[in-house]
């Protein structure tokens, strides 16, 4: 699945002409997303189970993370849960931008590894 994903990327950058160091940065980023996620799809793996056990996954899966956040810290079960549901993980290469100064947030980050300047 991860081959497709890269054929398909490669082909993508190629017909937009995509400057090879962007091409080498976007390369870069499919690999640590797939040292980071062992070649598993989190999403695609989530959703192939029922909604409990997929509840139960996403406390498993988020409830230490979100419990180490000061201001979360405390919250009930059930709040670490709702929360884990609107959870999505992303990968950031050093060096990216997360926001830009200006920039509306809609999301909140919680950074599970690596270090941010602000």
């Amino acid at each position: 699945k991860h081959m497709g994903k890269v054929e398909m990327l490669n082909h993508y950058l190629g017909r937009r002409a995509v400057p090879l160091p962007l091409r080498i940065k976007v390369r870069k980023f499919m690999e640590v997303v797939w040292d980071a996620e062992g070649g598993v799809d989190e999403l695609d793996s989530l959703h192939a189970v029922s909604r409990s056990l997929r509840r139960e996954l996403v406390l498993h899966n988020t409830y230490e993370l979100l419990r180490s956040v000061p201001f979360l810290s405390g919250a009930p079960q059930g709040f670490y849960s709702s929360l884990g549901q609107y959870m999505v993980p992303e990968t950031f290469l050093e060096g990216d931008n997360i926001m830009l100064e200006g920039e509306v947030g809609q999301e909140m980050f919680i950074l599970e590894r690596g270090v941010v300047d602000v």
